[in-house]
């Protein structure tokens, strides 16, 4: 019997052992402490209960750049929504911005109609008055001409 020094994984097919750490591995064959009976160690050629030269340490370190190639991958990923979002908020902002703007532009233009509006009626009384004062002025005379001269009494 040996015992595991490191764990150990059989791949998915089942013929082969790797370190957990290597991408292969499938299924939990051992851990440190765990007895491997000698036939498993001679088929899979483990010596002193680790993988034969360093072939654990070499999964080890792919596993470490895959770990980190997987870590940076995320970090673009997350940095790329992060971007996209800001993109976003930063439309919403201009669309707001312009949205007021228009909202502005519009009460202002009703303003200005109401005020026009104002100013025609009076403009169209102040007409109407000058025309009634005119007429007042033309028959004026006639008004004159029509009633006899007083007499001044003594």
């Amino acid at each position: 019997m040996m015992i595991a020094k490191q764990r150990l994984c059989l791949t998915a097919a089942k013929d082969a052992l790797v370190a957990a750490e290597d991408p292969r591995a499938a299924f939990l064959y051992a851990v440190p402490g765990d007895e491997i009976p000698d036939s498993a160690a001679e088929l899979y050629g483990l010596v002193d209960g680790r993988l034969p030269d360093g072939a654990g340490e070499d999964a080890e370190a792919k596993a470490a750049v895959v770990r980190d190639a997987l870590e940076q991958a995320e970090h673009d990923r997350l940095a790329a929504e992060k971007a996209e979002a800001d993109r976003i908020a930063a439309e919403a902002a201009e669309a707001q911005l312009k949205a007021d703007e228009e909202a502005e532009a519009n009460r202002l233009a009703a303003e200005k109609a109401e005020a026009d509006r104002i100013a025609a009626e009076a403009a169209e009384a102040a007409a109407k008055e000058a025309a009634a004062a005119d007429n007042k002025e033309a028959a004026a005379p006639d008004n004159k001409a029509a009633k006899p001269p007083r007499q001044r009494q003594k």
